[in-house]
């Protein structure tokens, strides 16, 4: 009796997996209690990084959200400034929230990845590293970084609506000026970051050709010991 309610046991454990072939993705809901899981990696500092991008582009996508849903486009010509005000909204609004998904999106799958087994960090590497991949975080990080001179533009446009020309005048140049401080902010550090970046490649570079080169010539004189002998 006890080794036909074992048998019962163990014909009743294939049910327990038997889900809807509807159910989305429960192949990948595994759970692997591997050691290399709980050490840091250099992806999750990347990660790290983004997360005050994240941040930020949600805090100016609600901002954009508020002026464009505030913003009255009461003027018939296409060309007027509430109407170039409410397309600068809608496109810093884009920008943002691209930024968010892309980036939230990649955050996910990536520890997804991670935690998947033994193997994780090489896969999320390949993941990280791909191609496509790296070229939609690299288009977020920049679309949430030049969506802020924009959002300048639009809230100068946004107040010239608001008060009269004499008043509103001071305050659009204001704005237009802070744009382009902006602008420049964001190509100096981009060109800064690219200087030390290719720097540091450089010096890595030779670093490991001296290196190639000390075991190059440790190897000679092995060699050399070993026929003397």
């Amino acid at each position: 009796m006890g080794q036909h309610g074992f048998h019962g046991a163990h014909a009743a454990e294939p049910e327990q997996d038997l889900l809807p072939s509807w159910f989305p993705r429960t192949m990948t809901a595994e759970i692997t209690n591997d050691p290399r899981v709980s050490a840091q990696t250099i992806i999750e500092k990347r990660f790290a990084a983004f997360e005050t991008l994240v941040v930020s582009a949600i805090l100016l996508a609600g901002s954009s959200c508020t002026g464009l849903i505030e913003l009255q486009a009461d003027a018939h010509s296409m060309w007027s400034r509430e109407y170039i005000a409410t397309w600068l909204y809608v496109l810093v609004f884009s920008c943002n929230m691209f930024c968010v998904l892309v980036l939230t999106l990649q955050y996910y799958q990536a520890y997804r990845l991670m935690t998947a087994g033994s193997t994780g960090f090489e896969t999320c590497k390949e993941y990280y590293m791909n191609p496509m991949v790296t070229e939609l975080r690299h288009l977020a990080a920049k679309s949430f970084f030049y969506s802020i001179p924009i959002f300048c533009i639009s809230l100068g446009l946004d107040l010239t609506r608001k008060l009269s020309l004499p008043k509103a005048s001071p305050v659009f140049v204001a704005c237009i000026a802070a744009a382009v401080a902006q602008v420049f902010v964001v190509g100096y550090h981009n060109w800064l970051f690219r200087v030390k970046y290719s720097k540091c490649k450089t010096y890595e570079a030779q670093q490991f050709a001296n290196l190639r080169s000390m075991m190059s010539h440790q190897e000679g004189y092995l060699r050399y010991d070993v026929h003397s002998m």
